[in-house]
């Protein structure tokens, strides 16, 4: 009798479709593909974040107008 059948929690392959399949704490499994996609969703909220960051610094670094006064 054959190993049972392992499942991919986030997008259901099969372990026979996925290159590798990683079997994580009670009995969770994550395919390749889903790490690679993971990878790249952490990576893009990470560079929002930093560019929120960014925006925000920027905008707190940017010196106030000075007033101008006529002089007589």
């Amino acid at each position: 009798m054959g190993a049972a059948r392992t499942y991919c929690s986030f997008c259901g392959k099969s372990d026979l479709e996925a290159d590798v399949m990683i079997v994580g704490p009670v009995l969770a499994f994550i395919c390749d593909e889903c790490v690679v996609l993971a990878v790249e969703i952490i990576a893009a909220k990470r560079a929002e974040r930093k560019l929120k960051r960014d925006v925000v610094r920027c905008a707190a670094c940017v010196p106030q107008p000075i007033q101008f006064v006529a002089s007589a």
